[in-house]
């Protein structure tokens, strides 16, 4: 089975789990998430529900507790060294001693991976001209917006070329022109074949953006959206609701479309009907001696609809946790 994921995934992690030393439950629950060359997996989530804990351990800045990495086939707790080499970083928050000069901090990063002194400079060069900061090259980075820093980090990451670029919440406070900088970067880092996971709690910035989204909460990935589904922004939708609800109503509205349900409101998404033809909806449930208290055509945002994925979770837990006891 494994052979068959490496075969198409750049970076993989299965059953990865992660509790911090004192905490009494589990900061990540057996997660699998695998990111193909030339792809964009998106991963949203509310703060805290997982997302930096998760991209840590895929870069290698955290030991997971359980669970298994590999990267380009190389198992990340077996050759930690040779996994992270063909992996970039681009953490929520800068860390960099921001008293140096953009060039002669990159300098610095490219010798870390042994480039002399020549090459060091050009490639230096080279990236943060790619980026937009060769004119600012020898600004103190103390100097920079919060737009620019962005920038050097996304230089950074690249050094060493890497097959896999890891961005969390990169998007966080970026104006217009950032956001579109760093949009830009994550689809060429796509057409040249590479892996890309974006982590971010705003499901919107993903909607043109990702292949996938999978969607963690409370450290577990409780869905995974195609690119049909993310796409479906603004898409129309029609809502529903009765006097009281049993699964005969999911049985009745699959008629129009696909059904989910969730606190009594009753999702049809992709209506085989227009708005004007909603009467037949109300009829149909009459018929089956349902009273019916709403019943309207709505456009969903993508938000609404993350939402509701995480409501029909809780409610699936609830009714889980109720047999169990």
């Amino acid at each position: 089975m494994m052979a068959h994921y490496l075969s198409r995934a750049m970076l993989y992690l299965k059953d990865v789990s992660k509790k911090y030393h004192g905490a009494g439950s589990y900061a990540l629950d057996s997660i699998s998430l695998n990111m193909k060359n030339g792809s964009v997996l998106g991963l949203a989530g509310l703060n805290g529900a997982g997302k930096t804990t998760a991209i840590k351990i895929a870069a290698g800045v955290l030991t997971a507790s359980r669970g298994k990495v590999v990267i380009d086939g190389i198992d990340l707790s077996a050759d930690r060294s040779a996994a992270i080499r063909n992996v970039g970083w681009v953490p929520e928050n800068d860390t960099f001693d921001s008293h140096y000069s953009a060039l002669d901090l990159m300098r610095y990063y490219c010798g870390l991976y042994g480039m002399a002194s020549s090459e060091a400079k050009s490639r230096s060069e080279k990236l943060l001209e790619r980026v937009g900061l060769g004119k600012n090259k020898r600004q103190r980075l103390n100097t920079y917006s919060l737009g620019m820093r962005k920038r050097f980090m996304v230089a950074s990451a690249l050094i060493a070329d890497p097959r896999n670029l890891l961005l969390d919440e990169s998007f966080n406070g970026l104006d217009p022109e950032g956001f579109r900088f760093l949009k830009n970067a994550v689809v060429d880092a796509r057409n040249e074949g590479k892996s890309v996971l974006v982590s971010s709690h705003i499901l919107s910035e993903m909607s043109d953006l990702a292949d996938l989204v999978a969607i963690i909460y409370k450290g577990r990935v409780i869905k995974t959206l195609d690119r049909s589904e993310i796409s479906r922004d603004g898409a129309k939708v029609i809502h529903v609701r009765v006097d009281r609800f049993d699964q005969r109503i999911i049985q009745e509205l699959k008629e129009f479309g696909n059904v989910s349900v969730q606190n009594g409101l009753a999702v049809v998404f992709d209506p085989k009907i227009g708005e004007n033809e909603l009467e037949a909806v109300s009829r149909k449930l009459h018929k089956d001696g349902f009273i019916v208290l709403e019943c309207k055509m709505v456009s969903e945002r993508l938000e609404d609809q993350f939402f509701r994925i995480i409501e029909e979770f809780e409610g699936k837990s609830a009714v889980e946790g109720t047999q169990v006891n």
